[in-house]
């Protein structure tokens, strides 16, 4: 007789919960379940069912409906904390973990998943104080750096950080960009005092001399802190969305004074 898809009934599997309750495996149990667990062909049989299993749509929907709005307590946070004190990944698991990350974030669809499930939350007052009391003093190490710096960093453009700015790109101008956009983030519309510090004034072709070279489209457009990081990465993309917003919002239009716009850029002032 096969059992293979076959499942308990509702009021069985609550039978047995009941009849499970407060009962512990003894010691010789629990020791044989864990000599099992230590054998590699075990291991790599359980991962490759739990694989399998979260690739199904109807598994991965079924896991969200059950964890949605579900929080651990207090206490069972404070006990997880305590049991990853001082536990750290040997390299080979970091090696895997940064693996998988790597690979997962070159699908498209999975970015987007991502945007979409971030889209319009912020962390509250008071998570964002937990996490800059947690990251107090905390460095990156010299290996980490070194990792991080020069051609082999993400954001890596050739060496153009160093360029200096236009001179017309001053405190002024940038102040002229806020009012513009009425000192709101023209990606999310966060306010500057939401914001906690003054919006940073973007340079949407990601050039430095855009103010003083006529041959640059001079777009510019305040953003949150949280936004401003975002445009890092994947600057064709972001150029192409910030370029259509201004557009669409302003025709345009640039924030010098009139007198200042060159005659050959032939936009309005």
């Amino acid at each position: 007789m096969s059992f293979k898809g076959k499942h308990h009934s509702p009021e069985t599997r609550e039978k047995i919960s009941a009849a499970l309750k407060g009962r512990s495996h003894s010691p010789q149990h629990r020791a044989k379940v864990s000599a099992s667990l230590a054998r590699p062909e075990v291991r790599a049989k359980i991962g490759a069912a739990l694989r399998a299993a979260m690739s199904l749509p109807e598994y991965q929907e079924k896991q969200r409906a059950i964890h949605l709005g579900k929080h651990h307590s207090p206490e069972t946070r404070e006990k997880l904390r305590q049991a990853r004190l001082g536990k750290v990944h040997s390299p080979e698991t970091r090696e895997k973990l940064r693996a998988a990350t790597r690979a997962a974030m070159s699908r498209p669809e999975y970015r987007e998943k991502l945007r979409q499930a971030r889209l319009g939350k912020h962390h509250t007052p008071e998570v964002r104080e937990k996490i800059r009391q947690a990251n107090l003093g905390k460095h990156h190490t010299p290996e980490t750096l070194e990792r991080m710096s020069g051609e082999r960093n993400h954001s890596w453009r050739g060496g153009i950080s160093f360029e200096p700015y236009c001179l017309k790109f001053s405190d002024d101008f940038r102040e002229r960009v806020r009012g513009f956009w009425e000192y709101r983030c023209g990606l999310c519309g966060k306010t500057q005092a939401e914001n906690g510090q003054a919006l940073s004034v973007h340079h949407v072709s990601y050039q430095k001399r855009a103010c003083c070279d006529d041959e640059v489209p001079r777009y510019f457009i305040p953003l949150c802190a949280s936004c401003h990081g975002k445009t890092g990465k994947d600057r064709g993309h972001w150029q192409k969305i910030l370029s259509r917003k201004i557009d669409k919002k302003f025709n345009g239009r640039c924030y010098f004074r009139q007198g200042e716009v060159l005659s050959s850029w032939g936009v309005k002032a």
